[in-house]
């Protein structure tokens, strides 16, 4: 009669640390945030907006640590490979490249319209005019929304290109 192991797949041999997206995030989002903090400066305007936003990113990342220690001590095999995601992480973070370059190039808000509506249209079930078009109302709302709150209320100001 053959017994069952009752070892549990994380105790075993080799099997302790299972990379998974949850803590490969957790490192990307982290880093970010170091960088980020490295070069923040010390006047006023650096203190509520991109500090909130790096804390964040920090508390982010701890949460898909939480969650990916979770998946490896529960053993749960890696979800790193996923071909057709990784392809569209791949896609979205050359885009976020271009963004970033573009933004020094020709300012903060053209870059901002084209990165929203596009990530929308990208990230849509449906990908149609109508949804293009949806989309590109939703990223001038959100890029004059964002104007506002950026320069009348955290006095923020933003590149010019």
């Amino acid at each position: 009669m053959h017994m069952k192991s009752t070892t549990h797949p994380a105790a075993m041999p080799g099997r302790l640390f299972r990379p998974n997206a949850d803590l490969a995030g957790a490192a990307v989002l982290a880093t970010l945030g170091l960088v980020s903090l490295s070069q923040m400066g010390d006047d006023i305007r650096n203190w509520i907006f991109p500090r909130v936003l790096t804390y964040t990113l920090f508390a982010v990342a701890v949460m898909l640590v939480v969650s990916g220690v979770w998946k490896v001590v529960q053993g749960r095999p890696s979800d790193l490979r996923m071909p057709a995601a990784a392809m569209g992480v791949v896609i979205f973070a050359a885009g976020a490249v271009v963004y970033a370059v573009s933004i020094a190039l020709v300012g903060f808000w053209v870059p901002s319209f084209f990165m929203l509506a596009l990530a929308s249209v990208f990230l849509s079930a449906t990908r149609n005019w109508r949804t293009a078009l949806v989309s590109s109302v939703i990223a001038l709302a959100a890029c004059v929304g964002a104007y506002l709150v950026f320069t009348q209320l955290f006095f923020v100001a933003l590149p010019q290109g």
